[in-house]
């Protein structure tokens, strides 16, 4: 199971086999594991050979690969344990504030062996059990495993940055994971679909949105969720027992613009502060809107006040197609701050060749070829030697950094009776040329607070929603296999219209899950840890309890963000409107010199799936997408990606196939 994600640690490995009895645990190395670590004086160093291991007395198993960002040291072991020895972890993550976390733990008498957050984060639950999660900042996903009460616990962080996967297993067990790929090494793995996900996917491009998974059994711990699994029960193993430890705390801040653009810069700028801790490079993904643009600038005072300028990095994507390049803003901000700059240019030639092995890196489909041009800007950090990387995700979820903002924004004027915004908002929308009147209106009914069918049929009545997709969808074959047309449809038109609570979606199921599910892969893939500030927690609450004058105002999103950062980062990007963030021209790629290569991926998924898709029907969407006579839609892509994913992992159908391959 670990050598399936060597890439998220290549620079160590461990193994801690325990036995039912409460015996001392078989510590065990691998073929990875630095010569330095076996001869180490630590509690956890391995004594002997993973190829050696009697592991028939086994009750509960862990292993680890280490990607080494902070204390380089042999010290920096897993699975690791406290002083004692008897809590154990296996951990994924960062927690910044593990200094001061580290500072209160000494004088309550804890006892460190490295300079690590692990040995942190393991000492916590030591001294004050599941509330420790409270404490920390950062991103994570570890199993700590106490050998006095033999209970296995689980935790994930606030947002789900980093992941954690779990399933049941052939002998009545349960295994746990990073990443999906690695239960396929299991005895008696059978990858098989899960249909309702397949549906959401294709027809709404829904993916992520629940602890379901397209895997058929594979379950994902809910963000800010945490587990506790006794493991002494005899005869069957119950199921983890999961609940919630975090949830979004509500409340409304009522600001002046001023203090909200001060309160976020302050915030904003610390949470940048503690991410560039690390002991090896650090550099940014610089995509030249306003997300990226913030931190590379934040991150560049910081250093010069340092006088440490010299060493900050950045990797962006560049395209010639117009519309989709930003170069022009991205040197603006070189200019700005003089940072050493780096570019890729994805071509989608080698977007057909990597398919495949993106694909098992991501282990699932994903919603457009955009994150091709993500891997890679991770591929080129990897290349510099930058092993951490800041980026920008999580901003638009909060700030209302997206088109859709602006009809949950109307519709909540419209409910508060707040004519003379809304008619601002309306003037401010037709003259950025965002949207027209008649847009804007549809799009206020489609947020109001109206049942999803009536939506549904008012959205046919007044032009809005595209139905093209169910031509060559065969909805009683989805049906036939316990797929609810009706639950996806509730979902897809329920959610929120408050610009609150569509945040609060955005950020627990709609956008967010999948966006980080994708950088957590593109950037592991290539041994590199990515690293979110806008995903601090601190900064989350605050600007989920600002009003939505303060993110929308005159038809431009993120207006506080836009204040905060005037003065710090380019007028000309402080000004935007336009979004692009890494994208591809995935329609002309597609109906041009690729429509060819682009046909023959869409026709092995439609094989791959006879049952469920009409394949005449699709060819003639098909044709009249490549002929100019209807506009390429993303459900496209969304049906090729199925495509690859179900061949890249053995499925046909629904039925496995056979055994995954390994990358």
């Amino acid at each position: 199971m670990t050598q399936q994600v060597r890439h998220r640690g290549p620079d160590d490995e461990g193994y801690a086999l325990f036995g039912r009895r409460g015996e001392a645990p078989q510590l065990l190395s691998g073929a990875d594991t630095p010569a330095a670590v076996a001869t180490a004086d630590l509690p956890y160093a391995p004594r002997s050979d993973a190829g050696r291991a009697d592991a028939r007395a086994a009750h509960v198993a862990f292993g680890h690969r280490r990607l080494a960002i902070v204390d380089l040291s042999p010290a920096g072991h897993q699975p690791l344990c406290d002083a004692t020895g008897r809590y154990w972890i296996v951990y994924n993550g960062e927690v910044y504030n593990h200094g001061a976390l580290r500072a209160e733990l000494e004088r309550l008498g804890r006892r460190f062996h490295s300079a690590t957050d692990t040995e942190v984060v393991v000492n916590a639950w030591a001294e004050w059990g599941p509330a420790c999660q409270h404490r920390f900042n950062g991103m994570w996903a570890f199993l700590i495993y106490d050998t006095h009460t033999r209970r296995l616990h689980g935790s994930r962080d606030r947002f789900g940055i980093k992941p954690l996967y779990y399933a049941a297993v052939a002998d009545a067990g349960w295994a746990f994971a990073s990443e999906i790929k690695q239960f396929t090494v299991l005895p008696g793995w059978r990858p098989r679909m899960q249909w309702q996900q397949a549906y959401d996917f294709l027809v709404w491009g829904l993916v992520d949105h629940s602890d379901q998974t397209l895997f058929e059994g594979v379950v994902q711990l809910p963000a800010g969720g945490w587990f506790e699994l006794e493991t002494n029960a005899s005869g069957t193993m119950p199921a983890p027992v999961v609940r919630r430890w975090y949830q979004i705390p509500r409340g409304v801040h009522r600001l002046t613009d001023v203090e909200a653009a001060a309160k976020l810069r302050d915030l904003l700028s610390d949470s940048v502060r503690l991410r560039l801790r690390a002991d090896v490079p650090v550099g940014s993904c610089l995509s030249g809107g306003l997300d990226s643009s913030s931190i590379v600038c934040l991150a560049n005072e910081q250093l010069r006040a340092q006088g440490r300028q010299e060493i900050q990095n950045a990797v962006s994507s560049y395209c010639d197609t117009p519309g989709f390049d930003e170069q022009s803003y991205v040197q603006q901000v070189v200019q700005r701050t003089g940072i050493r700059l780096h570019t890729v240019s994805p071509d989608p030639a080698q977007l057909f060749e990597t398919l495949e092995r993106l694909t098992w890196h991501q282990d699932g489909p994903f919603g457009s070829s955009s994150i091709f041009a993500q891997w890679c800007v991770f591929e080129e950090a990897r290349r510099r030697r930058l092993l951490v990387m800041l980026d920008g995700q999580g901003a638009d979820e909060q700030l209302a950094g997206y088109p859709a903002f602006f009809g949950a924004w109307l519709a909540e004027l419209l409910i508060g009776l707040r004519w003379s915004t809304l008619g601002r908002e309306l003037a401010g929308l037709r003259r950025r040329e965002i949207w027209g009147l008649g847009y804007s209106l549809r799009q206020m009914v489609r947020h109001l607070p109206l049942p999803a069918v009536v939506k549904r049929l008012l959205h046919r009545r007044i032009g809005t929603g595209a139905t093209a997709i169910f031509e060559w969808i065969d909805q009683r074959a989805f049906e036939d296999r316990g797929v609810s047309a009706r639950d996806s449809l509730v979902w897809a038109y329920s959610d929120g219209w408050t610009v609150r609570d569509k945040a609060l979606s955005q950020m627990a199921s709609r956008q967010l899950p999948a966006l980080l599910r994708y950088e957590d892969r593109n950037s592991m893939a290539h041994s590199v840890e990515s690293r979110v500030p806008f995903l601090d927690y601190r900064l989350v609450e605050f600007l989920l309890s600002l009003p939505g004058e303060a993110k929308i105002r005159g038809g431009r999103t993120k207006f506080v963000l836009r204040e905060a950062m005037r003065g710090c980062i380019p007028d000309a990007i402080v000004e935007r409107d336009d979004k692009i963030a890494f994208g591809t021209p995935e329609a002309l790629w597609f109906r041009g010199s690729f429509a060819a290569q682009f046909g023959g991926v869409l026709r092995e998924a439609a094989d791959l799936f006879p049952d469920i898709l009409d394949r005449t029907a699709l060819e003639r969407h098909w044709q009249a997408v490549v002929d100019g006579r209807r506009a390429y839609d993303g459900a496209l892509w969304r049906l090729a990606s199925l495509g690859v994913w179900a061949k890249r992992f053995g499925i046909r159908d629904g039925a496995a196939t056979g055994v995954a391959r390994a990358a």
